[in-house]
């Protein structure tokens, strides 16, 4: 499972296209994560007329409050391979007061967590699966964690499965690509398996609260509840 809810600019109008067979109204647009814009893709089926009824009417730097599922473009072939693509389950207008960037991802540690040079963040590779059609398709999402949730994502054994959310924010690769990271709030373990980054508050000088780094350390985070069978 993955999704998200984000402020954000369309960066082209919409224009119908065909998916695998279904037709979508799609844009580009962009999320402001303080000292960049992370690129991201709307889509929103033809079928679901409220979503595409209102997008139809937007138009390039339009700004946008929307909710839908996280996905990534796997396809090297592609340009636009890497990119985020929200599908949209909702859409309103929204104003420059306004600010949301928040992602929840359940899925399956993969692989090993690297450590920054100052060990003060770590990152690590989640697997989430979507069935799209009835096929399983993964997306590989990058997430990174600060201070207690960077030693959660250090010790968590290979295929933990593991809920994280977080904040979109925009990285580049060595091919000067970019790419998604989601700068975790809190990680949750539901199954254990067999140097520091951007600290720019991106909603600073909005009415939103949240978005300062130590919001990102774990150091606030809430004890993990007990499972249900321990509670009285």
């Amino acid at each position: 499972m993955s999704t998200a809810i984000l402020v954000a600019t369309l960066g082209s109008d919409p224009t119908q296209t065909v998916i695998n067979g279904q037709e979508y109204l799609e844009c580009f647009a962009s999320v402001s994560t303080g000292d960049s814009d992370l690129p991201i893709i709307l889509r929103s089926f033809t079928k679901k007329t409220g979503c595409t009824s209102v997008l139809r009417t937007k138009k390039t730097d339009d700004l946008v409050m929307i909710s839908g599922e996280l996905s990534l473009i796997s396809d090297k072939e592609n340009p636009n391979d890497g990119l985020p693509v929200i599908g949209l389950n909702s859409i309103c207008t929204a104003n420059k007061d306004q600010y949301f960037n928040e992602a929840i991802l359940v899925g399956r540690f993969s692989g090993q967590a690297k450590d920054t040079d100052s060990q003060k963040s770590a990152s690590r590779t989640l697997a989430v699966n979507r069935y799209p059609g009835g096929n399983q398709v993964t997306d590989w999402f990058r997430v990174r964690g600060y201070d207690k949730l960077r030693t959660k994502l250090m010790d968590s054994p290979k295929g933990t499965v593991c809920e994280v959310s977080g904040m979109l924010t925009p990285q580049k690769g060595a091919d000067g690509k970019v790419f998604l990271e989601v700068k975790c709030r809190y990680c949750r373990i539901h199954q254990k398996g067999s140097g520091g980054k951007n600290t720019i508050d991106p909603a600073k000088g909005t009415s939103a609260a949240g978005y300062d780094h130590e919001s990102f350390t774990g150091n606030d985070e809430a004890e993990e509840m007990p499972p249900s069978q321990s509670w009285s």
